[in-house]
């Protein structure tokens, strides 16, 4: 009797946990999320992001596309690199926008995992996918450089058209901006681009993407609610949520049905939607 009833247990556990979750999204997609890879495999991963390898992974597993951070050196390279500082996760130092290409070409990560990995320029990175004309690639413009001059300006949105008209088909790219100078700069030059306004407040960023006709915003997955998710949908936006570094965020961001998710946590998200009817992955 008692084995019939432990049978019994694990049999109605086995059951629910083979039902598909309760997924119902809505959104300016066709009711699907993307599921964007944050820097390839996202922050805590044994490849360092905006690395080729860790862009691959994150393709190879299932993932929509990935967002690469964007920064330009003095003489006008875009590079793949994320923060203000090259010491913070390389083996050089100083700001991207000070220095030549050649003056951090041989850069690697820091880390005992990671120092196999070099800081890569961006026409190599995304050069070296194969399959990149199916991938959703999200360009993060990290402009640290001050600098507002025509001068500047004209130069970072040229090294950016050259770049997608190289390597990249425009349906497939979502760039990010958090300055307007550069909006309007590059729309100015192209209008085909989809930009997104990068905010720390939804109020702003939806002010900002209707302004300029942009595609949609993107925010911290903790600075929005799903009410403001709808009100960007009533307006004609796409949402892109950043942040979603934990289950509970990942989940969330799926029940303020948002359009795209930069997951640090990629496994967990493709499971999670694949598992339903409501993904696209």
């Amino acid at each position: 009797m008692k084995t019939r009833f432990i049978i019994l247990i694990l049999s109605t556990i086995f059951q629910f946990s083979c039902q598909k979750p309760e997924i119902d999204v809505s959104n300016l997609n066709n009711d699907k999320i993307l599921v964007i890879g944050h820097g390839g495999m996202g922050i805590a991963h044994n490849y360092p992001m905006n690395t080729y390898e860790s862009v691959r992974r994150a393709l190879s597993l299932g993932a929509n596309g990935v967002e690469i951070d964007v920064q330009m050196t003095l003489d006008g390279v875009l590079v793949a690199y994320h923060d203000y500082d090259l010491s913070q996760r390389s083996t050089a130092s100083g700001q991207i926008y000070m220095q030549n290409w050649e003056d951090i070409s041989n850069a690697t990560y820091l880390g005992p995992l990671y120092t196999d990995y070099s800081v890569m320029r961006l026409d190599s990175l995304i050069s070296g996918i194969p399959e990149r004309q199916d991938v959703i690639f999200i360009l993060d413009c990290k402009n640290f450089n001050p600098d507002t001059s025509e001068y500047y300006l004209d130069k970072f949105t040229g090294a950016l058209i050259d770049l997608l008209d190289d390597f990249l088909p425009g349906e497939n790219v979502y760039i990010e901006f958090k300055r307007t100078d550069l909006i309007r700069t590059l729309q100015n030059k192209r209008e085909d681009f989809k930009i997104f306004f990068y905010g720390n407040d939804f109020n702003r960023a939806i002010e900002m993407a209707q302004k300029y006709n942009l595609e949609g915003i993107t925010l911290s997955v903790n600075l929005i609610s799903k009410e403001q998710v709808s009100v960007a949908h009533s307006k004609g936006k796409m949402v892109s949520v950043v942040n979603a570094h934990t289950r509970a965020r990942n989940r969330n961001a799926i029940e303020m049905n948002v359009d795209l998710i930069q997951t640090d946590m990629l496994r967990y998200l493709i499971r999670l939607l694949k598992d339903s009817t409501h993904g696209d992955v």
